[in-house]
């Protein structure tokens, strides 16, 4: 039962990553010219790397299990930073970032995004238990609060800037705006919670769950994109 249950979990983690990278190649294949096109296919390409990287640390018997448990951080990251840029295009272009905005946002998602790869800075040791295709990895607390600090920072203010479309919008595309956003908060706290708040504690048991929600919540994204009737203007 055990070791059905944990194939079952693993799956789980395959199908998320393979829902996203298929949702990726259709919405590029649409136009990247397109910055919602560009960034939502960005955000499910992230979203695919983070599924798989999470697969192969339960997986994997050999150390690259703890290179893909790294991965996943910037991984992570880059799913909220393009899930930032792609707010400010759907439905249609609010504002523009200068560059002051960019630097703060870009200089501190690749230092955050480096940390994890640095011996003792962000991951002090680990563990694998293979049986149970379980890790754990124990962290440089203060390190970890600065990522989780960041990442919450993003993401919120992506889901601001929805908010505040919704307020400017009429017709079917307010309702789908509004749908669209309690989506994103209900896969970013599901996805926060399992797989960074109860990792803080060491609770590693979940991580595979988070992936779960995140995929629903780009699959409706992708269904607003490819159906939607309304004009949605790329800026």
């Amino acid at each position: 039962m055990i070791i059905t249950s944990l194939h079952l979990q693993n799956g789980t983690l395959l199908i998320a990553a393979l829902i996203n990278i298929v949702m990726s190649i259709i919405v590029f294949s649409r136009g990247m010219k397109n910055k919602i096109n560009l960034y939502f296919g960005l955000l499910t390409f992230f979203n695919f790397l983070w599924a798989l990287s999470l697969f192969f640390a339960r997986t994997l018997e050999s150390d690259i299990w703890f290179l893909a448990a790294q991965l996943a951080y910037p991984f992570a990251l880059g799913i909220a930073v393009f899930l930032l840029y792609f707010s400010l295009y759907f439905p249609f272009i609010n504002h523009k970032f200068n560059y002051i905005v960019h630097f703060l946002i870009w200089i501190p998602a690749i230092f955050l995004a480096v940390i994890p790869f640095i011996s003792g800075a962000f991951i002090v040791s680990s563990e694998k238990h293979i049986s149970q295709t379980l890790y754990i990895l124990y962290y440089y607390k203060p390190m970890y609060v600065i990522f989780t600090v960041y990442f919450f920072i993003i993401v919120i203010t992506a889901i601001f800037n929805l908010f505040k479309k919704y307020k400017k919008i009429d017709g079917p595309l307010s309702k789908q705006t509004r749908w669209l956003s309690f989506a994103i908060i209900i896969g970013l706290l599901t996805g926060s919670y399992f797989d960074l708040i109860l990792c803080y504690f060491g609770n590693f048991k979940y991580v595979w769950i988070g992936p779960i929600f995140t995929a629903f919540m780009n699959g409706y994204v992708f269904y607003l994109i490819t159906s939607s009737k309304e004009k949605i203007n790329n800026g």
